[in-house]
């Protein structure tokens, strides 16, 4: 209760007084709101997926609305292009991106964006369009909320076990709430994509047919992400650009070998530019990750790309590390809230 006191004037002030609210003496600023799943509070994929990683239709729709009020939205694509040509550009712009390429995207954001008018880029991962592959963070939370309060100490869960001691987790007190899952996910990334997706692929191995441990449904076997039609459809329309996201969203950390980071980033773009006939200028590392040698081959190959580092871009900023700014349901439900995501007091 004390720290809900102390945040409301916080928010409050971020809101009516951050640099979203400020003139810009003539500085450029650009900010990149970072969007993933869009779907209602009661369709069933709501309850399955991380807090961070969604937002409702109706606040996207709210926010959107906040977002045109306040600033220039522009396609992120001719912003880069008028910045690289030393053109003209707002003083107060911004961007609007989603990650991944969520069929979502296409249900649920893209008639909000239609009615707003309202460009957006779409980051996709080509060799998971149109096939029953799953992100590993969906998958370990499949099998969390299938076994219930059972993965505590099921034997299919004794890497997951492990691997949570090691960070300190007290295995006992967990749940399999929203919540929780979200944290062990975020404890999970500090093992490769590798090692992953070998212990969640056993796992899965081991669970499957045992319907006993079963708690609830999932969704039927679909993975979640747009098909080939879908992109096709998406990628014509006026108001979207389609976006790199990798071949097959791995994080381009130290984890990775030399030539699986140069596949990902270089031929994940050859895949959709193939498939498209349409350039693809634009890229986004998964997770934010990325070393030295995956930022230069991006350099490369790329007019810019966006990271997950939080922050508002400004005159100078490297076109190839651009900051975003994570919006999601619980944390921009309200005008207050999201405009403090906006203030540029919280990076």
């Amino acid at each position: 209760m004390l720290k809900a006191l102390v945040k409301a004037p916080l928010l409050f002030l971020a809101a009516r007084f951050g640099q979203h609210r400020r003139a810009t003496a003539g500085e450029k600023r650009l900010w990149i709101l970072m969007y993933h799943r869009v779907l209602p509070s009661t369709d069933p994929r709501f309850a399955l997926e991380e807090p961070g990683m969604l937002v409702t239709p109706e606040s996207l729709a709210m926010q959107l609305d906040i977002a045109k009020s306040l600033f220039t939205v522009v396609d992120l694509g001719e912003w880069i292009d008028k910045y690289n040509k030393g053109e003209p550009l707002p003083d107060k712009a911004c961007a609007i991106t989603f990650d991944d390429g969520w069929v979502d995207n296409l249900e649920y954001a893209l008639p909000i964006l239609e009615k707003a008018k309202t460009p957006a880029t779409i980051f996709v991962v080509p060799e998971m369009i149109g096939t029953t592959k799953k992100f590993w963070p969906n998958r370990l939370a499949e099998l969390i909320l299938q076994t219930g309060e059972a993965w505590q100490t099921a034997e299919p869960f004794q890497w997951l076990h492990q691997h949570l001691a090691s960070r300190g987790m007290n295995i006992a007190k967990a749940d399999s709430s929203p919540e929780t899952i979200a944290l062990i996910i975020d404890h999970c990334k500090s093992l490769s994509d590798k090692a992953l997706d070998a212990n969640i692929s056993e796992s899965e191995k081991m669970l499957k047919g045992n319907t006993t441990a079963t708690t609830g449904e999932t969704p039927a076997n679909t993975s979640g992400m747009i098909n080939d039609k879908q992109l096709q459809q998406l990628a014509e329309h006026p108001l979207i650009a389609i976006g790199s996201h990798t071949c097959n969203h791995f994080r381009l950390n130290e984890t990775l070998e030399s030539e699986t980071v140069e596949r990902e980033i270089c031929e994940s773009k050859q895949q959709l530019e193939n498939r498209l006939n349409l350039p693809v200028p634009l890229f986004c590392y998964p997770n934010g990750d990325y070393t030295k040698q995956a930022r230069d081959l991006v350099a490369r190959e790329y007019r810019a790309a966006v990271t997950t580092q939080r922050g508002i871009n400004t005159a100078g900023a490297d076109l190839h590390e651009l900051k975003r700014v994570a919006v999601n349901e619980g944390g921009s439900n309200s005008r207050n809230k999201f405009e403090a995501l906006l203030s540029g007091w919280f990076n």
